[in-house]
């Protein structure tokens, strides 16, 4: 079973984080501070932002009933 078939809005990110957590990995999910978490880290974005949302990204995907169902896209690179 997959996707309903139609046609859909895709977004496509690819995000790197370089560097440390300052949140030890067995704090529980609902004490760890976001905005603390990444201070030692740098977030390096390898396509351009308007990709990550449905309203810039441009590109749609047309889900059919039968077939192999492959989506290739050609992205700008940062």
């Amino acid at each position: 079973m997959g996707a309903i078939p139609g046609t859909y809005q895709v977004t496509i990110a690819k995000n790197e984080r370089i560097g440390e957590s300052t949140n030890d990995d067995n704090t529980p999910p609902e004490e760890r501070q976001i905005s603390d978490s990444y201070a030692l880290a740098k977030i390096i974005k390898h396509l351009p932002a308007k990709y990550e949302r449905p309203s810039s990204s441009g590109l749609t995907a047309n889900v059919e009933k039968s077939g192999k169902n492959v989506f290739d896209f050609n992205l700008e690179k940062n």
